[in-house]
């Protein structure tokens, strides 16, 4: 453990101290700092005390001490309750740091180039390079273009996994760009390596003797990767200058994605840390909840709470947190909301990607494997990155529950209330598609293969009535009910937005037709309409999806509806069923 010192360009209204154990830096108040300054680990709680009060304008009590010990620091891991070093566990981490890490390079390692790189950082070099970078942008999206570039990739696909190597190479130079700000500033990195962020893939630089640099020293070590990031893309421009290779500038143009995207201050992208240096507040999303409490004058809040921000601070982040939450809870319940449907889509994707790698292993095509295999392995990371959020937030929200229930009485009747209501409200949102899946499976129907879905003009030849589904116009046709016969080009259009289309035959019994065009008015995406040569007195079809029946009071038609109506074998489901072409009588 080390007791490093004054944290500079602290944003709170009281100096903040920094002591460093295992690698990290632990936040403490100078009353804190100076009660750890006095354990040597022989002293007793009153000689700890009378070292503290002759150092300091507190008169500290042995009481005091020993409650300072037992109740402050020895929570926080750097000693025991006897005064002696702790190296218990530091608890959880959170769930946005990186998990699994591997280290690629070492202190030395690194040090071997920071060294030299750090000098791209001297003002001079930061005027020119920057200069040279703003011109080989403009000229990249002014004047030449990266239409060529993102052609070749489409038309030759083994230059995805060129564009992909030179993506990763940008991402360990961006990492080094961390690593030479901090060597500019006189501090060393300590490791750079891999890891896993949520459940991805990520590069990451242990930067942790920034906290004892000035502000400005810590921004420039939180800017370095946005900066070599570019430098990096210049240098490509540049090879492009010499070997005429048009991906490298789509490459050029995916490099200044991600260095846009690390500067949104939400999940610890750089955006994030550069927020906290800023503001002076290290970690902001760790300190939201201590704020919080601090914020709020009721006894009986457990917890730990923030010190006192300086005023203009606690404006930032006052309107820090009213962003950061509403965009939080609106993820939540958007993923939630969704979280069926995407499914549907990920299985559906997952199917079609895993088809594709077995005819390109029969037919020995390996750039097609290996593109097959990284899709496969795209659509894995992204169920795992939902099951690790969904994993977290439930398991979180128990928790908090158990602990409301456990302290008895109306705290115990709120805990349960919430966890019905939230039981109540999952069954709503998921009720539908679970039913939809358990119909799935809905007798007599039929599954038909769509090989094409493109747009064309003019009359299609289908060869079945009524289609399910293949090339189509242009303009889908508005859902409902319809009293006469509408283009077949339409309405296929329309099953690919997730239509379900009930047609029945022109000599179908009034009262049919009643029930249907009533089924067309309670629901969205239902298209109904008459249809001459109609293989029996009612047809149901979605995309790929077939079921004859005789009578619309047959409990397979409400199934089907269920189970294909904006279902995941619609191509473009949720797409809109009005704004088209057509006036239904109803809908």
């Amino acid at each position: 453990m080390e007791l490093v010192g004054v944290l500079p360009g602290s944003g709170f209204a009281e100096q903040q101290f920094l002591v460093a154990r295992d690698g990290k830096f632990i936040q403490l108040t100078e009353l804190l700092f100076r009660t750890l300054e006095a354990v040597d680990g022989e002293r007793k709680f009153n000689d700890i005390a009378g070292a503290v009060t002759n150092s300091t304008d507190w008169e500290v009590t042995p009481d005091q001490a020993e409650y300072l010990i037992v109740e402050k620091l020895a929570p926080l891991g750097l000693i025991d309750s006897s005064g002696n070093v702790d190296h218990a566990s530091d608890g959880e981490r959170s769930a946005f740091m990186v998990r699994a890490p591997i280290p690629l390079m070492g202190e030395r390692a690194i040090e071997r180039i920071a060294r030299i790189t750090k000098h791209l950082f001297e003002t001079p070099v930061v005027i020119v390079l920057g200069a040279l970078v703003v011109l080989g942008h403009l000229w990249l999206f002014l004047v030449h273009g990266v239409e060529n570039g993102l052609l070749e990739v489409l038309y030759a696909p083994g230059l995805l996994l060129v564009v992909l190597a030179f993506i990763g190479i940008a991402g360990l130079v961006h990492e080094f760009g961390h690593a030479s700000g901090l060597r500019h500033g006189g501090r060393k990195a300590r490791s750079i390596g891999a890891g896993l962020y949520l459940v991805y893939p990520a590069f990451f630089t242990d930067v942790s003797e920034s906290y004892a640099l000035p502000r400005a020293a810590r921004l420039r070590t939180d800017l370095g990767g946005i900066y070599f990031h570019l430098l990096f893309a210049l240098a490509l421009i540049g090879l492009y200058q010499v070997t005429g290779w048009e991906f490298l500038l789509f490459t050029v143009l995916l490099i200044d994605i991600e260095a846009v995207r690390q500067l949104l201050p939400f999940g610890r992208l750089d955006g994030y840390w550069i927020l906290a240096d800023l503001t002076g507040i290290p970690d902001p999303l760790s300190q939201m909840l201590p704020f919080l409490r601090g914020s709020v004058e009721k006894a009986g809040l457990q917890g730990s709470r923030l010190p006192t921000l300086r005023p203009w601070v606690r404006r930032i982040f006052v309107a820090y947190i009213a962003l950061t939450i509403p965009a939080i809870a609106l993820f939540l319940i958007v993923l939630l909301v969704r979280l069926p449907t995407l499914l549907g889509l990920v299985w559906d994707a997952m199917t079609v990607q895993l088809s594709q790698l077995a005819t390109a292993v029969a037919n020995s095509v390996p750039i097609t494997v290996i593109l097959s295999a990284l899709q496969i392995g795209l659509i894995v990371l992204e169920l795992g990155a939902t099951a690790f959020i969904l994993a977290k937030i439930g398991r979180e929200g128990i928790l908090a529950l158990a602990r409301l229930g456990r302290a008895g009485g109306r705290r115990r009747a709120a805990a349960l209330a919430i966890a019905l209501a939230s039981a109540g409200g999952l069954a709503y949102l998921w009720g539908p598609h679970i039913y939809g899946l358990a119909a799935g499976s809905v007798a007599g129907v039929q599954y038909v293969d769509v090989p094409s879905r493109n747009h064309v003009e003019g009359a299609v030849d289908y060869g079945r009535v009524p289609p399910v589904g293949g090339d189509h116009d242009a303009v889908w046709q508005n859902c409902g009910f319809y009293a006469t016969e509408i283009p077949l080009e339409r309405a296929v259009h329309s099953m690919e937005h997730g239509a379900v289309w009930i047609t029945y035959r022109p000599d179908v019994a009034d009262a049919e037709v009643a029930h249907v065009r009533d089924i067309s008015g309670q629901r969205s995406h239902v298209l109904v309409s008459p249809m001459a040569g109609n293989p029996a007195p009612l047809v149901a079809t979605a995309w790929g999806r077939q079921l004859l029946l005789e009578r619309a009071d047959d409990p397979r038609l409400d199934q089907f509806i269920a189970a294909f109506r904006l279902g995941s074998n619609a191509p473009e489901r949720g797409g809109p069923c009005d704004g088209g072409e057509g006036q239904p009588e109803s809908r």
